[in-house]
């Protein structure tokens, strides 16, 4: 049985890719306005945007690993899931911004 500090690692591995990329990333609904015009802050903000989409990956993958690393010592090789389950969420929410983006762009070029 996995002891309390093991079930918070794996929690906070979990965890972390979405609260990491709050930190560089505004919301999908922001990056659909940004995308779509409805937000005008120059074209230089969509940049940033995607700056911080590849900063956010860099450091979210950073803290997985390291976290899925602190975990072997009680889980052994299973403490690789911790790091596969975050990568999974974090594809969810690139995913998400991506397609925010996309429907965003197309809104522009539709009006």
């Amino acid at each position: 049985m996995a002891s309390a500090s093991t079930v918070g690692l794996v929690a906070t591995g979990l965890l972390a890719p979405p609260a990491v990329m709050s930190c560089f990333l505004p919301s999908p609904s922001t990056a659909y306005d940004k995308a779509s015009g409805q937000i005008s802050s120059g074209p230089a903000s969509i940049s940033f945007l995607k700056r911080g989409e590849i900063l956010g990956t860099a450091v979210a993958l950073g803290v997985a690993a390291a976290l899925s690393l602190m975990a072997v010592d009680e889980l052994g090789g299973h403490a690789a899931w911790v790091f596969v389950g975050a990568v999974a969420i974090l594809a969810l929410f690139l995913w998400e911004y991506e397609r925010a983006f996309r429907l965003g762009y197309a809104a522009q070029e539709a009006s």
